[in-house]
């Protein structure tokens, strides 16, 4: 029903310490009509999200985004909740961020859409006459979606009309839109994500990091010469080590 109406995907709270198997079985009964595809995804957890086949949207603190992307695997939506251009900035490898609270106020929205490295999904729990004066807003700030915060009590039923008219004012599905412009790839260095453009070469990553003056670098564990920096293209997921500054 709420497929119909235009939602892209469900996303579903559970206990920190929910229950797998009951996680897994309210989830195949959202699953049950094969007409409906339905993407789920679930709060905080990897481990839970990684059991039940799902996708996961992870807090703005915890759990690293690349360690949620080892236990999560490949191909599964990771998302990650932000609150500022910093944290933003500092997300990269999720695939998709999700601002909350204060921070979706339309000017606060533009400056973390700058800093981010993914789509950025607004988040609300409005009703309809509200939503359509606010949604317009944030996409003219740059979100691509919008999340649709609703009690626990509310019935399909009763999002319909919620779901339709953010449909009706949004561009086409953010996941369904093809590759977008920022990178979501990832470089280590130093143990820390860094944003991994394409055709990115060690000496351009330095330039970015400030740490031209570097001495040495190993990639994966390998020493690369100072004469191959310019031709070493990086890949992602690639660790870096730097030595010098």
């Amino acid at each position: 029903m709420l497929l119909a109406a235009g939602a892209d995907a469900l996303l579903i709270g559970f206990e920190a310490a929910a229950d797998p198997s009951v996680a897994h079985a309210a989830i195949s009964r959202l699953r049950s009509d094969p007409s409906e595809p339905l993407r789920v995804i679930v709060e905080h957890s990897p481990a839970l999200a990684a059991s039940v086949g799902a996708g996961v949207l992870l807090a703005e603190r915890g759990v690293s985004t690349a360690e949620a992307r080892r236990i999560l695997g490949p191909g599964r939506l990771l998302g990650r909740v932000v609150g500022s251009p910093i944290s933003a900035a500092a997300a990269a490898g999720a695939d998709v961020l999700v601002v909350e609270g204060p921070p979706s106020e339309p000017a606060s929205l533009r400056a973390i859409v700058e800093a981010a490295w993914a789509p950025v999904l607004a988040s609300s729990q409005p009703t309809v006459p509200a939503l359509v004066n606010l949604l317009p807003q944030f996409v003219r700030a740059g979100a691509e979606g919008i999340i649709l915060r609703c009690e626990p009590v509310a019935t399909p039923l009763m999002l319909v009309p919620l779901v339709s008219a953010a449909r009706a004012l949004l561009p086409p599905a953010w996941f369904d839109a093809g590759p977008t412009s920022k990178a979501s790839a990832v470089v280590v260095v130093d143990g820390v994500a860094h944003p991994l453009p394409p055709e990115t070469a060690v000496t351009d990553l330095l330039a970015d990091l400030g740490r031209s003056n570097a001495t040495a670098v190993a990639l994966n564990g390998v020493t690369v010469a100072r004469r191959r920096w310019d031709d070493t293209l990086l890949a992602a997921d690639d660790d870096l080590r730097v030595i010098g500054i």
